[in-house]
């Protein structure tokens, strides 16, 4: 029965009226009822396709829409419908199921069983994909709508993927991977899932950078065993080369988003969450040695020291860790990049070399005296570490008791310094240094090369001894300049006074012959920025 609304009853007794007046008039009338919007459909949006996983039966499924509004304020009930896109009829729909709350929620919340069963009902065979339109059907006493209705594709449960859960590491872990422990190994695992209906699953680890879609994973690798364990093991070297290849400079941290890809009889399935991972590439105090002559053959290049905040013990004698090792640059350069100490240190240390497959304290590195021209041995290496330095360079004349090498010539250079130079700079050498090394290049800018860094020896006086590494007779310029690592710069070379005006300029470079060992002693009148006047 159609409800009657106040001003249609007013209206139906002013026509009666009419009619007893004029009984010859004739008059039709059929109420409408109230006005009634259709829904607007959410999700799943239109076009979506879902596959049930009957490994996750109670995993749940969310429809929903927008209100449909009434003309005079009545509640809507909502009905979800469905049928077969090409052939079907929504106004005489295969699936009909009410919404949440006796159907005045604008949701629909069914698990996975429960429209495995809806489609099982409306004659849709095990593992066939439903090609089905749905929509919302909108309900008040006196009318319904029907919304336009969206596209969908539903695959009935066949074989099925139970639920995957990540183990570790756990969320928001950080890993700093190291040189020193390359072939140590890391391992990321997750839960076995179970199998319906299906034969082995197969795994795939899948990570993207942080915020990023996996559409397009950064990283895809199988698990172990050819992607059949839970579990993924990785060196520490294979990851740092990962992230190499994706870009990811040495030191740098890789914020990462990583899930789980699972394979059944072509069926796919994820782990439902994901876990944040942050990785920072193989970095830390990169330790290079500049030679006079090269290595002896049978023998290799290593560090000792107090390195046991990584090796565990201090002072490891030279050829017993071969983490230790320094790798061959060329000829005359060695390096070796060790991690970054936990906090701010002291690092004592010491080069030497050790007969291949042997260890050895007796060939420790030694330094050419400039007072008598021999090579003494070496004190201990002092590194103060402090965060952000990432570089510490060595200049060894030779190896002690390798009486095949003979003590190198060399050049000294020797520079007093005004009483007005600040006591956080440090005195830098600039110039065309490749001229009698080769390897240190052409004016590095002061700062960036430790090994031209100048030794205090006095108050106000600093040196510094090249081993020679060339022929005799070449010519360079060189000029001095204060700088810091954590801060390099051109702006504070010397300068000198200009009497003229009270005033200090720019001095020409300096110039170096070397012919001969020889000590090069400078004065250094004011420096550029701490002029006095």
């Amino acid at each position: 029965m159609k409800a009657i609304t106040l001003h249609k009853t007013l209206a139906l007794f002013f026509a009666a009226t009419l009619m007893v007046a004029c009984e010859d008039d004739a008059y039709e009338f059929e109420p409408k009822g109230e006005a009634l919007t259709t829904a607007g459909l959410v999700s799943p949006a239109n076009g979506s396709s879902l596959v049930l996983n009957s490994g996750t039966p109670e995993e749940t499924v969310t429809i929903s829409w927008n209100a449909a509004r009434s003309g005079l304020g009545s509640t809507p009930t909502y009905t979800f419908i469905a049928a077969e896109r090409t052939a079907g009829s929504l106004e005489n729909p295969e699936i009909e199921i009410q919404a949440n709350n006796e159907g005045k929620a604008t949701s629909l919340t069914l698990t996975q069983q429960q429209l495995d069963a809806a489609l099982a009902e409306a004659g849709y065979a095990a593992g066939e994909m439903a090609e089905l339109m749905w929509s919302i059907r909108s309900s008040i006493p006196t009318n319904t709508s029907i919304a336009n209705p969206y596209e969908i594709d539903i695959q009935r449960f066949g074989v099925g993927i139970g639920s995957i859960n990540l183990l570790s590491p756990q969320s928001w872990s950080e890993l700093t991977l190291s040189s020193a422990r390359a072939n140590e190994t890391i391992t990321i695992n997750w839960e076995a899932a179970e199998v319906v209906n299906g034969d082995e699953v197969t795994y795939e680890w899948q990570a993207v950078t942080r915020g990023e879609s996996f559409d397009e994973p950064l990283i895809v690798l199988p698990s172990d065993d050819y992607g059949t364990a839970n579990q993924l093991t990785v060196t520490q070297q294979q990851l740092d080369d990962l992230l190499a290849e994706k870009g990811y400079d040495d030191s740098e941290k890789a914020d990462l988003e990583w899930r789980i890809k699972a394979t059944a009889d072509g069926f796919v399935s994820y782990s439902a969450k994901s876990f944040k991972l942050s990785v920072t590439r193989m970095g830390g105090i990169l330790y290079r040695v500049y030679l006079s002559q090269p290595v002896p053959e049978g023998y290799n290049v290593y560090v000792a020291g107090a390195l046991g905040y990584f090796t565990g013990t201090d002072w490891q004698e030279p050829g017993s860790n071969p983490a230790l090792m320094l790798e061959k640059e060329s000829d005359l350069v060695y390096t070796i990049t060790l991690p970054f100490p936990a906090e701010d240190r002291t690092i004592a240390h010491k080069f030497a070399i050790a007969p291949v497959g042997g260890s050895s304290w007796s060939h420790g590195e030694q330094h050419v005296d400039p007072a008598t021209g021999n090579c003494n041995n070496a004190d201990n290496r002092s590194l103060q570490y402090t965060e952000g330095l990432e570089a510490a360079y060595a200049l060894i004349g030779k190896w002690e008791n390798m009486n095949a090498l003979e003590c190198p010539e060399y050049i000294t250079f020797t520079v007093t310094v005004p009483e007005t130079t600040p006591a956080d700079k440090d005195v830098y050498l600039a110039g065309n240094f490749d001229q009698v090394r080769p390897e240190l290049g052409p004016w590095n800018q002061p700062g960036t090369d430790p090994v031209l860094k100048m030794n205090k020896v006095g108050d106000f006086t600093y040196s510094l001894t090249i081993p020679v590494a060339t022929v005799s007779g070449n010519t360079f310029p060189y000029k001095y300049f204060l700088a810091t690592a954590a801060a390099p710069n051109w702006g504070n070379g010397e300068q000198k006074f200009n009497a003229a005006n009270d005033g200090c300029e720019g001095r020409d470079n300096r110039s170096a012959t070397f012919d001969q060992s020889k000590v090069i002693n400078d004065v250094v009148t004011v420096w550029e920025g701490y002029c006095p006047y």
